[in-house]
């Protein structure tokens, strides 16, 4: 029961993300580099790799390539919201957005990893 319910947790997590780098957003004036947006993005895909991590490793022995298949998903997941907006009127592809978004996945993996060393 405790596997299933991360399970749904990271699916709303997925949609959630995929709904809010997709909807079109209202045209305003570029204002330059908004660091605001930046930890949006690290925030959204550092959590996606967390419960991607947490929603599987309950009953895996190898814990260190799970840590790197939720990296790789949540690295590739940001890459694909960055290529979606790409073609969505009023959104715009930011490469630091990517980087951000990587970030995110990297500090969130090395929680996880000092995580699973101290146990």
């Amino acid at each position: 029961m405790q596997k299933r319910l991360r399970i749904l947790i990271t699916i709303f997590w997925t949609i959630l993300v995929f709904v809010l780098l997709t909807i079109p957003l209202p045209q305003t004036k570029d204002v330059g580099v908004s660091y605001a947006d930046k930890i949006v993005h690290a925030v959204l895909f550092g959590v996606f790799t967390f419960l991607v991590y947490y929603s599987l490793v309950l009953g895996v022995k190898n814990r260190k390539k799970l840590l790197f298949f939720s990296v790789f998903l949540g690295i590739f997941y940001s890459f694909l919201g960055e290529v979606l907006q790409f073609f969505i009127p009023s959104r715009t592809s930011s490469e630091l957005d990517l980087l951000a978004g990587i970030l995110g996945v990297l500090i969130s993996a090395l929680i996880i990893y000092a995580k699973y060393k101290k146990s």
